[in-house]
């Protein structure tokens, strides 16, 4: 990939948050993601690995330093358009799914839509394509409280993956599983992989880890290692 443009770079990336003590969550961290690989962002607790995410995610902004999307600098740009990009270009999976548990699948799945797209272009079809391809096809009018664990992973992921984001960070996505269920979901997220779409997963399993292109390592805020998995 050397000279290719990556998808999303984190360029000397500092964040301090205010104490009393301050704390320097980021040390000038560089990272960069390109098209179609799939990264494992690992680290011990407090290395500053999910403000990595969040900032990969554009939930956050630097204190110092550069994010750039496509080659563009989007550090300065305003909440309204971060946001728009988010919707357009992220999908986000996290450890504790965050479902509604009283709306079904196909209600969850359809979430994802809202945002993120035009009213005209949310078709059950859609939504029903989503779940399928997650293998929930005989469960997409049951309830999310009657899931099981895998089952509602699957379910957050077919709703981050609904509008078809070409980033998609997650984090820690098997954390809340055994470790035959996390191998189906790691399946899985292989299953919708593209040449177009990349993965940034934050694990502490070094099972996952090793099924990413790249093993990158955060100590301290800055990563220290780059490595093929």
């Amino acid at each position: 990939m050397t000279g290719a443009v990556p998808v999303i770079a984190l360029e000397d990336v500092h964040r301090s948050f205010p104490g009393p003590p301050p704390v320097e969550a980021l040390r000038g961290l560089d990272l960069c993601v390109h098209a179609g690989e799939r990264v494992a962002l690992i680290g011990p607790s407090g290395a500053g690995k999910s403000t990595a995410l969040n900032m990969l995610g554009l939930l956050d902004t630097p204190t110092r330093g550069r994010v750039l999307l496509d080659g563009r600098d989007i550090s300065g740009l305003g909440e309204a358009e971060l946001s728009r990009l988010r919707g357009r270009e992220l999908g986000f999976i996290f450890q504790s799914f965050h479902l509604i548990p009283y709306r079904t699948v196909m209600q969850n799945v359809a979430l994802g839509l809202r945002y993120t797209t035009p009213s005209r272009e949310i078709t059950p079809d859609r939504v029903r394509a989503a779940v399928s391809a997650v293998g929930l096809d005989d469960r997409r009018d049951a309830r999310c409280s009657a899931l099981s664990g895998g089952e509602a992973q699957r379910v957050a992921i077919a709703r981050a993956v609904v509008h078809r984001p070409r980033l998609l960070l997650a984090d820690e996505p098997t954390g809340n599983l055994d470790s035959a269920r996390s191998t189906q979901i790691l399946d899985l997220l292989d299953s919708l992989r593209t040449a177009d779409s990349s993965h940034v997963i934050v694990t502490h399993d070094p099972a996952v880890a090793e099924r990413a292109d790249r093993i990158i390592e955060i100590i301290d805020g800055r990563s220290i290692t780059a490595k093929a998995a």
